[in-house]
């Protein structure tokens, strides 16, 4: 207020002191910092050079402090801070992620959400070691987690995905007698589509499938598209759109868990997820 004013009498009013005592104040704060910060005469005062320096840094100084709090206050309101979703390798975002990130960017502009894709099993490592905040990934495959939270989103339909080079291609319906001597290939870490297969293989037929195992839906996809093996996939990923592949519906699958849930840490109490939640689930 002095620097600004350049009178004591005048800065001692606005700060409700007596002129004395800010005078005071001044002297001990030259003294403490053993810099001279005003040049006093009978024609007045003005800052020193060093006087001048410091009432630049110490309003920007001040301006970070005040903006700190702003943003601390906005974080523990859950206005702003950064968030990052992790999403299922080759799920068609268009379905139901991106309609839902649009409208929460445009009502919270201040979160940062940050997007990124994985397979099943690292969405759950992951989140458990707090490198994700949130997930969408199958809801069978984290539904008993008792450190994971969890909401459906939305149904999702299994299909046989059969490359165009296998004969079954050439078929208008496949059944699981069909399945019962291919080589059927599933993800490793993947848990309800290989369950899903032998059981109801193993109802049709009375025998155990043969499964061909990938380290990767990507590695999955590729295996499709330039080879022989056929798969469970969801018609809600991208491979069952490919032209290179043909897919059959499955009648007999497990409805009842048959979903794409958004999931978080259990515990966590963050407005930030809370609110994206509520926009995934609608």
């Amino acid at each position: 207020m002095v620097a600004e004013e350049l009178n004591f009498l005048k800065a001692a009013e606005k700060l409700y002191m007596t002129q004395p005592a800010l005078g005071r104040q001044i002297t001990a704060l030259e003294k403490e910092l053993n810099v001279q910060l005003l040049i006093r005469s009978t024609h007045g005062m003005k800052l020193t050079p060093a006087g001048k320096y410091l009432q630049k840094e110490w309003k920007k100084q001040i301006s970070k402090f005040d903006d700190s709090i702003s943003n601390a206050v906005k974080i523990q309101e859950g206005y702003s801070g950064k968030l990052t979703l992790g999403i299922l390798e080759t799920l068609d975002a268009e379905l139901f992620v991106n309609p839902a990130i649009k409208v929460f960017e445009k009502e919270h502009y201040d979160i940062k959400l940050k997007l990124k894709r994985y397979s099943f099993g690292q969405l759950r490592e992951m989140l458990l070691d707090d490198k994700l905040d949130i997930i969408v990934t199958y809801y069978l495959d984290i539904k008993d987690e008792k450190d994971i939270e969890c909401k459906k989103i939305c149904e999702f339909h299994p299909v046989w995905v059969v490359p165009k080079t296998n004969k079954l291609s050439k078929k208008k319906k496949i059944s699981w007698n069909d399945m019962v001597n291919e080589e059927i290939i599933t993800n490793s870490d993947e848990v309800f589509g290989r369950e899903l297969i032998r059981r109801e293989c193993k109802n049709a037929t009375g025998k155990e499938p043969t499964f061909y195992f990938t380290d990767s839906i990507e590695e999955t996809v590729l295996r499709l598209e330039t080879g022989n093996r056929c798969a469970i996939m969801n018609k809600e990923l991208t491979i069952a759109k490919s032209k290179k592949v043909k897919t059959f519906a499955i009648d007999s699958y497990d409805k009842e868990n048959s979903y794409f849930a958004v999931a978080w840490k259990a515990g966590i109490d963050d407005v930030r997820i809370d609110e994206l939640v509520k926009e995934m689930v609608k």
